[in-house]
């Protein structure tokens, strides 16, 4: 009888540690899932800022380029001619300025104008 009994224990306490062992394995299970889906959000978070970053660099290499161009260009021979054409015309419009206040003073008082 003690040995039933015993035997009869021994069954009951292994059924109710599995029993136990299911409900631990369904909650690792839902832990799982939710951290697999945590982890894929992450993921997918990473890979759109990795290429958001590839569109920062070249846009970054673009100014560069471009930069390189407006620097090069100002030492090249036809930035160099562009720069004297720009100051020429600054010198004309200066020679017209002079001109056009000459032609007021000479013209001023024949049309009783103060200047």
């Amino acid at each position: 009888m003690k040995k039933k009994l015993l035997i009869v224990g021994a069954v009951a306490f292994i059924l109710a540690a599995c029993s136990g062992n299911q409900k631990k394995l369904d909650e690792d299970s839902i832990k799982i899932a939710d951290l697999t889906a945590e982890y894929e959000e992450a993921t997918s978070f990473n890979d759109s800022l990795m290429l958001l970053m590839g569109d920062i660099y070249t846009g970054l290499d673009s100014i560069n380029t471009q930069e390189g161009l407006l620097y090069n260009m100002g030492n090249s021979l036809l930035g160099q001619d562009l720069i004297k054409l720009l100051q020429l015309l600054e010198r004309s419009c200066a020679a017209l300025d002079g001109i056009v206040l000459f032609q007021r003073r000479i013209l001023a008082p024949a049309e009783g104008i103060k200047v």
